[in-house]
């Protein structure tokens, strides 16, 4: 299902409220899907509208 998109994520939820959750959420920016998160994201999407 997903295997075609990007594997980046583009946003984090704002709101933090401390700084230590600022620097997680701009570490976010360095992350990448890799085949078994997109199978568990094709799972788990599967599952929901079964």
């Amino acid at each position: 299902m997903l295997s075609g998109r990007p594997r980046t994520v583009r946003r984090v939820t704002a709101g933090a409220t401390k700084p230590e959750q600022v620097e997680e959420n701009a570490k976010a920016e360095a992350w990448k899907m890799n085949e078994d998160d997109l199978a568990e994201i094709d799972r788990i999407t599967l599952e929901a509208i079964q």
